[in-house]
């Protein structure tokens, strides 16, 4: 039986790896704070729809992502596929993919509401 170990560092034993993550939250916590309070009308448009878009690809990326890795893993494992094209097509299907489900799921309001949690 082979067995692997490894000893994991807690972020509690190096406290500069503590205050550094903890200080590098609330910085960008601060940011994003001040981006919002601070932009003009068209900023704050251009963040909004940018977080909107962002919150979308993150919800459905993985359905996209894993359908590609699965597929050339599992369906073409006869085929000698670099891994290189298979990640490329999973980042492209995980990007693309879930904004064009919300494109079409913007058509129905009980996409709209269900999915997407956007008013009628």
């Amino acid at each position: 039986m082979v067995s692997i170990s490894f000893s994991i560092e807690s972020a509690y034993e190096d406290p500069a790896k503590l205050f550094l993550g903890v200080v590098g939250s609330l910085f960008l916590i601060n940011i994003s704070h001040a981006m919002c309070t601070l932009a003009d009308g068209k900023i704050k448009d251009v963040l909004y729809q940018i977080g909107y878009y962002s919150m979308t690809r993150y919800l459905f990326h993985t359905l996209f992502v894993s359908t590609v890795r699965i597929g050339f893993l599992q369906v073409f494992k006869n085929l000698q596929v670099p891994f290189e094209l298979i990640a490329f097509l999973a980042i492209i299907c995980g990007v693309a993919c879930p904004l064009m489900l919300e494109r079409g799921g913007r058509s129905y309001w009980i996409t709209r509401k269900g999915i997407l949690g956007l008013p009628k």
